[in-house]
């Protein structure tokens, strides 16, 4: 058995965890001498077994982290009483994939759109939120990335990329309960439609044209008007006092 400095650690009945390695390896009660022991026994040439090649076992064992069920061997094809909690991601399923692209590349702009109507002296503060599943009563599922506005009393204004896994690749924009736009990315149509995909240069240009017309003619003209329906019983900051 090989010994691994390091913080020394007890359990709740007191054995150390190196004592409790030099016991019983594996957890099963295999110590390195049962190991050797079997070893010779199945190499013994007057039993007519053959010379066996080195096996070699490698045991992480972390008291307080996660199972490996839960990490990188989720077993989903065991039954439900020994597979991991979690279910392994779908690799076929390109939504969570197309909202946070879409959100990646209209960070900068929705992060500046949300400024200009922030009011820090009242303590507001713009922020990103990560990427949800968002389900509803009928099981539909879409997946959501995007901005808040907010203060200390909750959210003002919340503006998020959704791809609902129904309609996909459809990509929507909603500001607070309501969508404001549905729209297929050109590049997306393309495929689609089997064209030759635009490359380089003009690729990079006709999305940042996309991307300028979206934020300009419908998420802009938007975010403006739902701020002064959010703040509409609020006293106007350039108000005489």
């Amino acid at each position: 058995m090989l010994d691994l400095l390091g913080m020394k650690q007890r359990f709740c009945d007191g054995m150390p965890r190196r004592n409790f390695l030099k016991i019983g390896a594996f957890g099963a009660g295999l110590a390195l001498a049962d190991m050797l022991r079997l070893k010779a026994q199945a190499s013994n040439p007057a039993a007519g077994a053959r010379p066996t090649a080195n096996k070699s076992a490698i045991m992480i064992y972390l008291p307080g982290g996660p199972s490996h069920m839960d990490m990188y061997d989720l077993k989903p094809d065991a039954p439900m009483e020994f597979r991991g909690e979690l279910s392994p991601p779908d690799l076929d399923n390109r939504s969570p994939s197309l909202a946070s692209f879409l959100a990646e590349a209209l960070d900068a702009r929705m992060r500046a759109a949300l400024g200009e109507l922030c009011r820090p002296v009242n303590g507001e503060r713009v922020a990103p939120e990560a990427l949800t599943l968002v389900t509803n009563q009928h099981r539909d599922r879409r997946w959501a990335q995007g901005w808040k506005l907010f203060d200390n009393t909750g959210p003002l204004l919340r503006i998020d990329v959704e791809v609902d896994e129904a309609r996909d690749p459809e990509c929507a924009i909603r500001l607070n309960s309501r969508v404001i736009l549905r729209c297929v990315p050109p590049w997306i149509q393309d495929r689609r439609a089997a064209v030759t995909p635009i490359q380089g240069e003009e690729d990079e240009k006709r999305r940042e044209a996309f991307y300028e017309n979206l934020m300009e003619k419908h998420v802009r003209p938007a975010l403006v008007a739902e701020e002064h329906w959010v703040r509409r019983w609020e006293r106007s900051p350039n108000a005489a006092i």
